[in-house]
């Protein structure tokens, strides 16, 4: 960081007050009673006035808080408890408006700091790396100002319409398995039902899901899942499906999906494979590689690109185990576009600086380690999970 917290000014954001989740009136409490399941929870900063959000907090940032209600240096046991983080943990709270940093004789936090202290947004690489700013620029364009319904537009940037002449080509499911080229008596329907098990009522998830009829290859609940995004143009699906079934049944790939209707084979992430470790992925993604060359690519923002025309990427979910009852889970994608819906709406709201809104959702998405240049997530991203036993 070429701006240094540890010479600067810092206090607690002024515009919120602390509130102990006991002291909410009854209502808040019973509608928030689920928070009370996690360990580290505090309570909640609530905005005094204006735009900014209720926030709920845990209780190191509450110390945090409240140590600096008279404006100071960082506190020694930020240091010593973040470690060699810290700096980077801290201006994440002042990205997050939770403190201010002061710069020029006043204090400022969110996307003003971010353009104040001197730091550009980092530019992303590649095909998808164009995708994923061009979806940012989109979003930032709409106006919207609601996180999910933001989040939800960027995580279908990409999607193809559904204009007429899709409807008349797949105007039901039936047709939609002879465009995909799985017909009842063809040789890929064939070695599905060989190799692979479909899953019962997944159709109404929106997906056609297969697992693996060998049970060695299934994923442990708490593992991490690696996705491989297989993006190829609609207009290839069968050839492109084919290929990837053959290549899934080589390598014993646990299981994977297909979008199940005409709006899901036109979303960019229309066929998902899941593995265990990023290994399988990448030794996959080396077999498809040779049998897709030439398939028109679509492109799925927001993951890490593996072929250059966008056709191969990949992304990380967190164990299929919530931490706290409250606390659906989250895709890669989704967690991803959550963070940066809220990065753009906040940076939207706050004051002019020299920082366009994508550019502060680009640089606050580094701060949840993931990088903003190739998409993928940085060795120190930790989900938040439950602790092990055994």
């Amino acid at each position: 960081m070429s701006f240094h917290l540890q010479q600067a000014t810092l206090r607690a954001n002024p515009a919120y007050k602390l509130v102990l989740y006991d002291r909410l009136p009854a209502e808040e409490q019973k509608a928030l009673d689920e928070l009370r399941h996690d360990p580290d929870f505090y309570g909640f900063l609530v905005p005094i006035e204006g735009t900014l959000a209720m926030k709920a907090v845990c209780r190191e940032t509450a110390l945090l808080f409240l140590t600096l209600q008279n404006p100071g240096s960082v506190p020694t046991y930020v240091q010593k408890l973040y470690g060699g983080a810290w700096e980077d943990d801290l201006f994440e709270l002042i990205l997050d408006d939770v403190i201010e940093v002061e710069v020029g004789g006043q204090f400022h936090s969110g996307a003003a700091a971010q353009a104040l202290c001197g730091k550009s947004a980092p530019i992303s690489k590649g095909h998808i790396g164009r995708l994923s700013m061009a979806a940012l620029q989109y979003g930032e364009a709409l106006g919207i100002t609601k996180v999910p319904v933001l989040s939800r537009r960027l995580y279908d940037f990409n999607r193809l319409p559904a204009t007429s002449e899709w409807h008349r080509m797949i105007p039901d499911h039936s047709a939609l398995l002879a465009y995909a080229g799985i017909q009842p008596d063809g040789p890929v329907q064939s070695k599905l039902q060989r190799h692979w098990i479909a899953v019962a009522h997944s159709r109404a998830n929106g997906w056609l899901t297969w697992t693996n009829q060998n049970p060695a290859t299934a994923i442990r609940p708490d593992s991490m899942i690696y996705k491989l995004y297989v993006s190829p143009h609609p207009s290839c699906l069968a050839d492109a499906l084919a290929a990837a079934i053959a290549t899934f049944t080589e390598c014993a790939v646990p299981n994977f999906k297909l979008g199940s209707d005409l709006y899901g084979i036109l979303r960019p992430d229309k066929l998902i494979a899941y593995f265990s470790s990023l290994e399988e992925v990448m030794a996959v993604a080396d077999k498809l590689k040779l049998r897709l060359t030439g398939c028109p690519a679509q492109g799925v923002p927001f993951t890490g690109e593996l072929e250059s025309s966008g056709l191969l990427s990949w992304g990380m979910d967190p164990p299929q185990v919530p931490s706290i009852a409250w606390s659906p889970m989250e895709s890669w994608r989704l967690w991803i576009t959550n963070h940066l819906a809220s990065a753009l709406i906040a940076a939207r709201l706050a004051p002019a600086t020299g920082l366009s809104p994508w550019e502060f959702a680009m640089a606050r998405i580094r701060l949840a380690n993931v990088d903003p240049e190739t998409w993928t997530p940085l060795p120190s991203l930790r989900w938040n999970l439950p602790d092990e036993e055994g």
